[in-house]
């Protein structure tokens, strides 16, 4: 099947890269001198992929949940920062670490992040999902407080408070709340 570009943008890239939109447009980003023919030979040869990316947006389009309301989204945010707070103090005195405050935030990539000055952000849709779900994203920030990055020590320190948290990961990456 030929996989149609919805768009194609130029820059001073040096390399061809593929994104498919949640809407399930593919989108290509090429350098500025590369032929046309060439973006479309990249674009064929990633077909699977490109299809397989689409078919997943439309999956999930699907099973998106209905709109809320503003008094529903009022009210789930309010809860969710009920849940937020009360996980982080659990498991920020198992850890042994403190943080300042928590944040609620609509980021369209991010389930949470921890800020230099020990701010911790989560997305409030996040209350939609599995308790421990919810736990594992509260434990991966808590867990920058000590380190703050990605390194082995780091997962080590997730794993420790969070046993089965690539379920969880799995989870974020396969659901959207």
């Amino acid at each position: 099947m030929a996989t149609a570009i919805h768009r194609t943008i130029r820059s001073r890239r040096r390399t061809l890269a593929l994104q498919v939109t949640e809407e399930g447009h593919l989108i290509v980003r090429a350098p500025h001198r590369l032929a046309e023919t060439e973006i479309l030979r990249f674009v064929e040869k990633q077909s699977a992929w490109v299809e397989n990316k689409i078919h997943q947006a439309a999956r999930r389009a699907k099973t998106a949940p209905p709109p809320l309301t503003a008094q529903e989204e009022k009210k789930l945010k309010s809860h969710a920062k009920d849940a937020f707070i009360e996980r982080a103090c659990f498991y920020a005195r198992q850890m042994g670490v403190k943080f300042e405050k928590i944040r609620l935030s609509s980021a369209k990539t991010r389930w949470g992040s921890c800020g230099p000055q020990g701010n911790l952000n989560f997305h409030w849709r996040l209350i939609n999902a599995p308790t421990d779900v919810l736990d594992y994203v509260v434990v991966h920030e808590l867990s920058h407080l000590i380190q703050r990055n990605h390194s082995a020590k780091f997962w080590s320190k997730v794993r420790e408070f969070c046993p089965h948290y690539q379920s969880s990961r799995r989870w974020l990456k396969e659901n959207k709340v």
